[in-house]
């Protein structure tokens, strides 16, 4: 005796599925555009930032994975309009021009904070937000300090609050001196 009940319910799920299945092309599509349209817009901005503190290369992103459990991207680099490739395999480390050797300690640093600033503009709850700035002076020539100082100002009304850190007095001083607001407070360690 065959339960007509299982069948109908047999039929609907397999139904369902064909349904499912006809609309994952469409929906791959759409997952590929939004990605790429997140991607180059995180590009741009990082791109502009890197221009304002005045570094030779700029950053692209390729090989866009976003089938896999975790999305990914590889990065590219290009300084003075030269491709610089991104390799992690040790044997290729000194043999040619990679991301990990081919920038200097402040354009390593430039980048970093191009990528955290970038992060930030796009954060929706930017305004709870405390945002923490450990020493990002480090490695940095003096367009590139005037650049971080003015990048770090712009946050002043966007979020809860901003903690600077940095060994760099004269820094710290530039800081204190843009944000003018009776809300500032400054701490200072001295270590004899």
């Amino acid at each position: 005796i065959v339960d007509n009940t299982l069948l109908e319910q047999l039929a609907e799920k397999n139904n369902n599925l064909k349904l499912l299945t006809n609309k994952l092309p469409k929906l791959r599509t759409e997952l590929s555009e939004s990605i790429n349209n997140i991607v180059l817009k995180y590009r741009d901005e990082i791109n502009k930032i890197l221009k304002k503190l005045n570094t030779n290369f700029t950053i692209g992103f390729d090989d866009l994975k976003f089938n896999t459990a975790e999305p990914s991207c590889d990065l590219l680099l290009k300084i003075n309009n030269k491709q610089i490739k991104q390799n992690n395999r040790i044997t290729d480390i000194y043999e040619t021009e990679t991301i990990g050797n081919a920038l200097s300690e402040g354009d390593k640093t430039a980048l970093a904070f191009a990528f955290f600033i970038a992060k930030m503009q796009n954060d929706d709850k930017l305004q709870e937000k405390i945002i923490i700035f450990d020493d990002p002076m480090c490695s940095l020539d003096k367009n590139r300090k005037s650049e971080t100082i003015n990048q770090i100002i712009n946050f002043i009304d966007k979020t809860s609050s901003i903690l600077v850190l940095s060994h760099d007095s004269y820094f710290l001083e530039k800081i204190l001196n843009k944000f003018e607001s009776a809300k500032t407070k400054v701490l200072g360690i001295l270590h004899n």
